[in-house]
Parts: C-alpha cells; structure tokens; sequence
C-alpha cells in the first residue's frame, strides 16, 4: 500500500486516502498520481488519422495501435438485368445450339430499325460504379452493329417516370463475328450510382443507323451489372 494513502484503492488500483489515518504529507497524492501515469502509458492512443467505420489494430513494430479500414463484408455481386419487355420488333426465343442441342434463350433485334428490349436492375448496396456488359452473338453474318444503352434510376420514394435517362444514354459500334453463333460481348461504364437503386433499362439496336452493316438479327443472350 502506498505511503500516506492506505485507504481501499479504486477498482483500477489507484491509491486513496484513508481519511481517518494518513497524513497530509504529499506522498499519498504522489502514489495516486504515479498509478495513474501507469494506466495512462498503457491506454490505447487515438489514431493520427481515423474515419467513421475504422478498426484498431496493433503494430508490434512501432507499439502503437494504428487505424485500418474495416474489412468488407465481400465485393458485392455481378447482377442479371431483368430484361421482360421487347419493343420495336424486338422478340424474345430459343434456338437449338451445339452438338448438345442446348435450347439457348435468348433475345432478337432485327436489322434496318430501332428495336428494343426494356429490362430492370437492382444496384447492390455501396455500389457507386458498374460496368453494363451485353453478351451479343450473331448468325455467320459479319457486320457491324449499332449498340444503344440507355439507364435511368430511381430510389426508394422517387419516380418510376424519369424525365431523362440521367445515368446512360450512349452507343457502342460492335464489330459482329462472322462465326456462327460466336460470343461478343460489349460494356458500357455507369457512374453516379447509389445501393438500392433500381435502374430502368433500355437496350436498343439502332439498324437504320448508317453505321449498323449487320444483314441479320443481333442476339442478346443477357445484360449484368458488374461493381466496379
């Protein structure tokens, strides 16, 4: 027990008076205080730099307790857009694919007009970026075609009737595969995105565009959302 300060010490182990014996000598106050410096030296410092969401952790190079970004809970998954709705002579099918004979589904977009197919996508939680990817294939038929995305979006309370495709509304010219039924696969970049958005989809071949030379139907085999 420390000189002066015999009393019942707090729960931490600092002295206290015993006010019924110690003297008022000045020990007893230098024994608290040196308790105290002792629990000080031990405490665990506030990081030079922390943010809102940060873990501590120990670095045994320095001796100090530094911030680290918490870990996530997992990048947050590609999503299908929920393509439902064709428009223009846009149509949906099945074609019988491979030795396998695999019933492909997919969806059609002739050539010489503006076909469409309407879709929707949820974006995942903390997702302020994606890639849009369309899987494209063609019949044996080389050419080019024209590629329109165009995406909306619209939070919990806002409007289903957007005004303006206020996240996409821009062309890609895709050059076709002469192989028959060969994958081409083409992206567009969204930004300015918000987790729990639903974005409205449009997916449109522009065929009377000068620059669309494919002669046959494009087909989309599907459309996701890929997290930047």
């Amino acid at each position: 027990m420390a000189t002066d300060a015999t009393g019942t010490p707090t729960s931490l182990g600092i002295p206290k008076f015993n006010t019924s014996n110690d003297n008022p000598s000045g020990l007893g106050t230098n024994a608290m205080m040196d308790a105290i410096d002792d629990l000080l030296v031990d405490r665990i410092t506030k990081p030079a730099s922390p943010t809102d969401g940060d873990l501590l952790t120990y670095d045994s190079g320095t001796g100090e307790w530094v911030a680290e970004a918490a870990p996530s809970s997992g990048s947050a998954s590609v999503t299908p857009v929920q393509l439902a709705t064709p428009s223009g002579g846009s149509f949906w099918t099945v074609t019988s694919l491979g030795t396998v004979a695999w019933l492909a589904p997919h969806w059609e977009l002739p050539d010489a007009a503006t076909t469409l197919v309407y879709g929707t996508v949820l974006v995942p939680t903390g997702v302020t970026a994606a890639t849009l990817r369309l899987a494209l294939a063609a019949n044996a038929t080389t050419g080019n075609a024209v590629v329109k995305c165009s995406v909306a979006s619209a939070a919990d309370g806002e409007t289903l009737a957007p005004a303006t495709w206020g996240i996409l509304d821009t062309s890609n010219t895709v050059a076709m595969p002469g192989t028959a039924y060969l994958r081409k696969d083409t992206t567009f970049s969204l930004t300015g995105l918000a987790g729990g958005d639903l974005l409205p989809v449009a997916i449109s071949r522009l065929g009377s565009d000068g620059s669309d030379s494919l002669t046959a139907n494009l087909l989309l085999f599907g459309a996701w959302l890929e997290p930047a």
